[in-house]
């Protein structure tokens, strides 16, 4: 959430965030780094990003703490077995938003 401000304009609005409901799910085997180790040389590399965490795994685990420690509150699905996988991430997600939408007020 560094530079959010200065690189897209605006403030993040945390009340709104708050309110909302986060999952955050991976395989508990997305341990790759190749994809994801960027050097200054790379497009999308930036200053700072290494600092999350060598692996996805690690990265997720430190945007959630950054987001609990804001007060956002995060349920975070890390399912064993898998890599990098969206395909079987999905069960994950729809029992999330099964049951999310059915705790939703009418």
């Amino acid at each position: 959430m560094r530079d959010f401000e200065k690189v897209f304009g605006k403030a993040i609005d945390l009340d709104a965030m708050r309110k909302v409901a986060v999952q955050m799910v991976i395989g508990g085997d997305d341990l790759q780094t190749w994809e994801i180790t960027i050097k200054p040389e790379d497009d999308w590399w930036m200053p700072g990003a290494d600092l999350a965490g060598a692996t996805r795994n690690d990265r997720i685990r430190s945007l959630k703490g950054s987001l609990e420690r804001h007060g956002v509150e995060v349920q975070l699905d890390v399912v064993p077995g898998i890599a990098h996988n969206d395909g079987a991430l999905i069960a994950k997600v729809k029992e999330f938003f099964a049951r999310t939408l059915n705790a939703a007020p009418a």
